[in-house]
């Protein structure tokens, strides 16, 4: 693990391809993830929830800041990369196609906020993050997106917006 950004291919006896510390993949998922939650944050500011436990916002935010940086970032001193061709064909086909979900999702929710709307992009970001640690068989963002996705869709659930 010795570059910053680095991306490893090599092709002479099978092709491997591993990350350095930081990857631009992930940093571009995180970025895209990010924007329409913001949009949200802003556009939804005034938002009712129903009563949920105090510790459960501030635990499914510090938990949503653990996947982005685990998305973009080796937590482990061992390789970071993908095991086969066909699992970084999954990982670049399986996240563009979330992505797209997400966004198609977000772009109708904004047009007409609705409970079921605001859960599957709920739901597809949470598939995103599990689908990049199973991918890169990264176990720490696969145990912070399963923690991260019970909360987030927790809360998600609680929030009114008809």
């Amino acid at each position: 693990m010795g570059t910053l950004f680095g991306i490893t291919i090599s092709l002479f006896g099978g092709l491997t391809i591993e990350f350095g510390w930081i990857t631009v993949f992930g940093g571009i998922i995180v970025l895209l993830l990010v924007i329409p939650q913001i949009i949200f944050q802003i556009k939804f500011r005034n938002r009712k929830r129903r009563r949920v436990p105090e510790a459960v916002p501030i635990i499914e935010k510090g938990l949503w800041g653990l996947c982005c940086v685990l998305t973009i970032m080796n937590a482990s001193f061992f390789k970071y990369g993908f095991d086969s061709t066909t699992l970084f064909i999954i990982y670049l086909l399986g996240n563009v196609v979330l992505l797209l979900i997400y966004y198609i999702t977000w772009i109708s929710f904004f047009a007409k906020p609705s409970f079921g709307k605001r859960v599957t992009v709920a739901v597809v970001a949470v598939l995103v993050f599990c689908l990049s640690g199973v991918t890169l068989t990264d176990i720490y963002l696969i145990v912070a997106a399963s923690l991260f996705g019970t909360c987030h869709i927790f809360l998600v659930s609680q929030d009114e917006y008809e």
